[in-house]
């Protein structure tokens, strides 16, 4: 998911207004993505870490999830700037 918000952004170049709105909404729902996956590694850290799991998997859905919200925030930002909204 990170990595589609990144390729999302280095498109700014690429984007005009029509295609804003698309943009916008792609990073809306690659942010959704995101936090569901936050949740569902979350919901079953416990089982994980009963089961002697690696728990780097945690701390790494939350470092993402914050990565992922950083840049399709700033994926709509622009977008709310091209349309002037």
């Amino acid at each position: 998911v990170l990595r589609m918000l990144t390729v999302l952004d280095a498109l700014d170049d690429r984007w005009n207004a029509r295609l804003a709105s698309d943009m916008a909404m792609a990073a809306i729902l690659a942010m959704a993505a995101a936090r569901s996956a936050w949740w569902n590694v979350r919901m079953n850290a416990p089982v994980l870490r009963d089961a002697g799991g690696d728990m780097t998997l945690v701390a790494f859905v939350d470092s993402d999830l914050d990565q992922c919200d950083r840049v399709g925030r700033q994926v709509e930002s622009r977008a709310h700037a091209m349309v002037g909204a």
